[in-house]
């Protein structure tokens, strides 16, 4: 405390002194001026007495004042000295100098450019020879009806037929696929001469129940007019028809001739703009057959004839123009590599259409002398352009030797489609029962389709 306030006290009287400032040296010295006691001598031991109370009260204050201090000075000693404010400190601090750690990733030095360039390609020739497997296809390949004329829930005389399209299921046959191509020196180009062939054949066959089936041509299905059950089994109908067969046959040319430009994007991909002209040739051919019940072994002329029909559509067309697309190539550092490849194609060329060839041997036509009777629609052949796209898509290995050369073989799957290239013409609806060996239909139609063809292709190439 700074201020403290006295009391004198002389014959057990006592009154308050001014309060003084024990810190004012000038203050404490009055404390000793002779004249303070109005008591004389008689009060001078007493007087003696306070004035030590006072001088040992005022020695307290100040020792008390001395360790405050010395106490204040240790506490700001002991804690860490206040960061120096600079007065010229930048406005913002720069990224680069803003943290101290300098972190440095361990891929520092790996270039993420992408480089698109041409390629310095290896000049000289290259072989092609390739393994095909593959399955063609297209929409008419129906060859017959299966006729149920008797449903075990319908109540007689109510007949209540149903039908059934029968068609040839083909499959996966090989081909082969022959080329080669040649590279020009420091431009990234080249120009490729590529063949495929393939030929197929592929059978089904449907046999009719006795007494509740037939089979028979799309022409005529049947029944013909009946009122009950027992009618339409002596019907002159199609009903003698109790078998079938069907074949059909593909032969697949394409000849595709183009030129190149490689492009790279990095190191390990590949792409080869390409543009030329492609051929194709392309034929497809679907029998159907109908037989009877076989003769009696003891028949005799013109009952021991059989009975047999036969239809026969085969189309074809072969077109050449122009064809473009992309290939790519994926390589990696190890020989893996990832093929594709992607084109199109406008083929102008000529169709034949099919002939719609008929033949029949019958009892019927034995009885008035004719062992066989041949029938035919026939059209003239007419110009057609035919779209055409490819696509493939691969794996494969790619070993290089010492002086240059490499070897690779890749495998994948391929597709082509080919819109409308096959033309035909078909009867609508017979007149006389066709079991009697006669095509006396009352109108015919045309009708088109689609090729497709897909499947599975391993290649072997050597380069040098």
């Amino acid at each position: 405390m700074d201020l403290i306030k006295f009391a004198d006290c002389t014959d057990y009287l006592c009154q308050e002194m001014p309060i003084l400032d024990v810190r004012d040296t000038t203050q404490a010295a009055l404390l000793w001026t002779p004249g303070m006691n109005q008591g004389g001598r008689e009060g001078s031991g007493k007087m003696f007495l306070k004035h030590w109370y006072i001088l040992a009260m005022v020695a307290l204050v100040l020792v008390a004042q001395a360790n405050i201090g010395r106490a204040e000075e240790s506490t700001a000693s002991s804690l860490p000295p206040a960061p120096a404010v600079s007065e010229d400190l930048p406005a913002e601090i720069p990224f680069e100098t803003a943290g101290t750690n300098n972190w440095v990733p361990a891929d520092a030095n790996l270039d993420l450019t992408l480089r698109i360039g041409v390629p310095d390609l290896r000049p000289g020739w290259q072989i092609d020879v390739g393994a095909l497997f593959l399955k063609p296809s297209s929409e008419n390949l129906g060859y017959a009806v299966l006729t149920t004329y008797k449903n075990p829930g319908a109540p007689e005389p109510l007949a209540s037929p149903y039908w059934e399209i029968e068609s040839v299921t083909t499959s996966y046959q090989p081909g082969f696929e022959v080329g080669s191509t040649y590279t020009y020196q420091n431009t990234g180009r080249d120009f490729q001469l590529d063949w495929q062939h393939l030929r197929t054949s592929n059978h089904s066959g449907a046999s009719a129940q006795s007494g509740t089936q037939w089979v028979s041509p799309f022409s005529q299905t049947g029944p013909g007019s009946a009122d009950t059950y027992d009618d339409l089994e002596d019907n002159d109908g199609v009903n003698k028809l109790r078998r079938a067969e069907g074949v059909a046959k593909y032969a697949y040319d394409a000849v595709n001739l183009d030129f190149g430009q490689h492009i790279d994007f990095g190191s390990s991909l590949d792409l080869r703009l390409f543009a030329g002209l492609s051929f194709a040739r392309l034929q497809e051919s679907v029998k159907s057959s109908f037989y009877g019940d076989p003769p009696e072994p003891a028949a005799v002329y013109p009952a021991s004839v059989p009975l047999i029909l036969s239809l026969d559509n085969t189309s074809t067309f072969s077109g050449v123009g122009p064809r473009f697309g992309v290939d790519s190539l994926y390589q990696t550092q190890g020989g893996l590599r990832f093929t594709g490849q992607i084109g199109a194609a406008l083929l102008v060329g000529r169709t034949e259409p099919s002939q719609y060839v008929f033949g029949a041997v019958a009892e019927d036509l034995a009885l008035i002398g004719i062992s066989y009777n041949q029938q035919q629609v026939t059209s003239g052949g007419f110009t057609q352009v035919v779209y055409s796209a490819d696509a493939k898509l691969g794996i494969g290995f790619e070993h290089i030797f010492s002086g240059g050369n490499s070897f690779s073989i890749d495998a994948g799957y391929q597709a082509s489609v080919y819109a409308d290239p096959f033309a035909g013409y078909a009867t609508n609806h017979n007149v006389l029962p066709i079991q009697i060996g006669s095509l006396s239909t009352a109108s015919v139609r045309q009708t088109n389709s689609n090729f497709t063809l897909h499947g599975f292709y391993v290649n072997l190439t050597l380069q040098w």
